[in-house]
């Protein structure tokens, strides 16, 4: 299951999946609703009992960037509150989050929060855009969530990429 909310994006996961570069799957539009019950017997049946194994997120940026008005929880596009909905529904194995450089320093602190008290060991790091090879810096938060259930990370990671 996809979900993107923006209709550009979710052209280009459209043409990937048409190319094959992606597994098929649905494009859900909308993050706050991944949890209603249709989406969940959707996952059900497409991950049977082995549940999701992989949960990625790059929740919008707009509460906690220095470009923005900083509004942290109190700006409508917050939607961290959803995706700890998600994880609470669908108990992955792993997360992985990708955020702007500001939400270390807003927002952060309730995300490693919340992982933790579900049960989860958290990585968090700094990188630049540059570091991949693009020209321009854009340093990015990443964060990695493994569930300390997971007896062995590696080969969750590629299960995960060898489905």
């Amino acid at each position: 299951l996809y979900c993107e909310h923006e209709i550009s994006v979710a052209e280009i996961l459209a043409a990937r999946i048409e190319e094959g570069a992606i597994p098929a799957a649905p494009i859900w539009s909308d993050g706050k609703t991944v949890t209603r019950p249709a989406v969940r017997e959707y996952v059900r049946r497409r991950c049977g009992s082995e549940g999701i194994g992989l949960f990625t997120a790059g929740y919008p940026c707009s509460p906690f960037s220095v470009a923005g008005k900083r509004r942290g929880r109190d700006d409508p596009r917050h939607l961290w509150p959803f995706i700890v909905d998600a994880i609470d529904c669908y108990r992955p194995a792993i997360c992985f989050f990708e955020n702007v450089a500001g939400h270390l320093r807003l927002g952060f602190g309730t995300v490693r929060r919340n992982l933790e008290e579900r049960g989860y060991s958290i990585q968090a790091g700094l990188f630049s855009a540059s570091e991949v090879g693009a020209p321009h810096q854009r340093l990015r938060l990443f964060i990695l969530a493994v569930d300390d259930s997971t007896d062995d990370f590696e080969a969750a990671i590629e299960a995960e990429y060898n489905d």
